[in-house]
């Protein structure tokens, strides 16, 4: 959610978190179906660069809200290669935040919400 969301937008996230496991403003969900829509055009992300097997492990721990020390703890790798990884997948996909690199992650199915990956 954004800083300034209004109370009721906070109440509606929190009663679709709690039965659903999931919730998006009506900006993202815009989002992700314009960029599933337009897989040709351009979209809001930048497809050319493709992920490695261990961004798409890290950006998975990521949709899952691990944080940066838990998911070394997970990879067994450092605190600071989890955030030069997480720098770099924001830098390929051309997203600006954590928000951006869900949404990536649901619209090209690399991560499924209430779904658990095994590593």
């Amino acid at each position: 959610l954004p800083k300034n969301s209004s109370q009721s937008l906070l109440h509606e996230a929190i009663v679709k978190v709690f039965q659903n496991g999931v919730f998006f403003t009506e900006q993202d969900h815009r989002m992700m179906t314009d960029s599933i829509r337009s897989k040709t055009s351009d979209t809001y992300f930048k497809l050319t660069e493709n992920l490695t097997n261990r961004e798409i492990e890290v950006l998975r721990y990521i949709c899952d809200e691990q944080t940066n020390q838990a998911i070394s703890e997970l990879m067994f790798i450092s605190k600071r290669t989890v955030e030069n990884h997480r720098l770099r997948i924001i830098e390929k996909l051309g997203v600006k935040n954590t928000a951006g690199l869900v949404i990536y992650a649901i619209t090209h199915g690399l991560y499924e919400p209430n779904s658990k990956y095994y590593f």
